[in-house]
């Protein structure tokens, strides 16, 4: 998959552990620190880990290599909720596509031929968490509303003289 190959994306060393059916799905929600991170397992198949938001729901899925050096790509979640459903057969291509405009940025609509897991999810917005970013404007709000209701700093002064001009034109 061509994701695989994106060289913005970086890389998670799972090492040597593998879950007890010699699959990855032991992957927790703090290891994985970037929104989309991709490793190499023990028996040299591809993954990628991705965190989306779903509704209200925050999701992190792997992708993975079904076999070493095949095509054939599925799904697992096993530190939160699962997303996508493969039921023993690989990725569609609506499913790729999905994947493909979520790490690009955009919001996509989750639609039937997604094959979600939960029947739910279609109909949601599904879009890509980045924690940083999230953390980021947290802070900014929290300044904001502090420099903007704060009568000493010159922002709350000048909103607050807008506002009075404003209302003087009303």
């Amino acid at each position: 998959m061509e994701i695989w190959n994106d060289k913005s994306i970086p890389l998670f060393d799972i090492k040597e552990r593998m879950g007890s059916t010699d699959y990855i799905d032991i992957i927790n929600w703090g290891e994985i620190t970037e929104p989309i991170m991709k490793g190499i397992d023990k028996f040299k198949r591809h993954f990628f880990v991705i965190k989306m938001k779903i509704g209200n729901d925050l999701v992190m899925e792997t992708y993975f290599q079904r076999y070493t050096y095949g095509k054939n790509w599925q799904s697992c979640g096993h530190a939160t909720r699962t997303f996508m459903c493969t039921g023993g057969n690989e990725l569609n291509i609506e499913q790729i596509n999905l994947l493909k405009k979520v790490i690009k940025g955009e919001t996509v609509k989750v639609e039937e031929n997604h094959r979600p897991w939960s029947i739910d999810d279609i109909g949601k917005n599904v879009y890509l968490y980045d924690e940083k970013i999230i953390n980021a404007v947290k802070i900014l709000e929290k300044y904001w509303l502090y420099y903007t209701y704060t009568p000493r700093y010159k922002l709350c002064k000048k909103l607050r003289y807008n506002k009075f001009l404003e209302d003087l034109q009303l």
